[in-house]
């Protein structure tokens, strides 16, 4: 049935709802398009059976960047004005109705829970996706002429770190430098997987802390037997933990000449509680 209404982005049903979702990046409506899917909805609501003892709620939403919702929505409330409504939500209100809500993609981000990765990689996906809006401040800030080169020595330390550093054990591999939209830096990873560290740039917590690198340690890259074990060396050495990057020690500015001593001290210290158990 529902082929004839459109092709919608996801719809959710069970025995309690029945949601269907459509998200706008940058595209605009097709025609009558959110309308079609209303009638769908409607055409749905109708064919149920009133006297069932399960009462379905039926819902269509929205999900658009915060900059884009209000345009959405202007334009589903012209698809109304052809139907003799003043505004989409009393078309959706008319007989039988249906809930229609709109949601910007900004609030979902941050309900998402990094610790669970598909979460994370829709996290990932949105991030990429949102329109960048340079606020007056982030203009002035990226107008100075010293700010290239500011970033260019934090990258420089990183690879530098990367490249020229030592481990006393045996027991670890240093990763390539990787980086995403909102991160610069590689891993240190143990040879029995046991546990995985990573060093580098952030920009979230750097843009709360005033503090650009950090040490960081998820709790899905330790074995699940051995994350307790891990978890307490972490809070000892300094680790605060964090609800979205699990595990984190900053290195502020006037330590970054010793960073290599702290990654060094770190890996001793989990190297010499996983050799000495065997």
């Amino acid at each position: 049935d529902l082929g004839k209404y459109g092709r919608p982005d996801l719809l959710i049903r069970d025995q309690d709802n029945v949601i269907l979702l459509e998200s706008k990046f940058g595209a605009a409506f097709q025609t009558s398009q959110l309308k079609r899917y209303a009638d769908y909805l409607k055409s749905l609501k109708e064919k149920s059976d009133p006297s069932s003892e399960t009462c379905q709620q039926y819902s269509l939403v929205l999900i658009a960047p915060k900059n884009r919702l209000r345009g959405l929505r202007l334009e589903a409330d012209n698809m109304a004005l052809a139907h003799k409504t003043n505004t989409f939500n009393e078309y959706c209100n008319l007989n039988p109705a249906i809930n229609f809500q709109s949601i910007a993609w900004e609030d979902v981000v941050i309900t998402l829970d990094n610790s669970v990765e598909i979460q994370r990689e829709l996290r990932i996906y949105i991030m990429d996706h949102l329109p960048l809006e340079l606020t007056r401040e982030n203009i002035d800030q990226l107008s100075k002429k010293s700010f290239p080169d500011s970033l260019s020595s934090l990258y420089q330390k990183i690879r530098n770190l990367q490249t020229n550093l030592r481990l006393d054990s045996d027991s670890f591999k240093l990763d390539a430098v990787r980086h995403s939209y909102n991160w610069y830096g590689f891993k240190i990873l143990s040879f029995d997987d046991t546990y995985n560290l990573w060093i580098g740039m952030i920009l979230e917590p750097w843009s709360i802390t005033g503090i650009p690198i950090y040490i960081q340690v998820r709790e899905d890259w330790v074995k699940r037997d051995e994350f307790l074990k891990v978890k307490n060396i972490l809070i000892e050495l300094g680790f605060k933990e964090d609800k979205q990057y699990s595990y984190l020690l900053p290195i502020p500015f006037e330590k970054l000449s010793s960073m290599e001593d702290t990654i060094i001290n770190i890996c001793n210290r989990l190297d010499k509680a996983f050799t000495s158990q065997s």
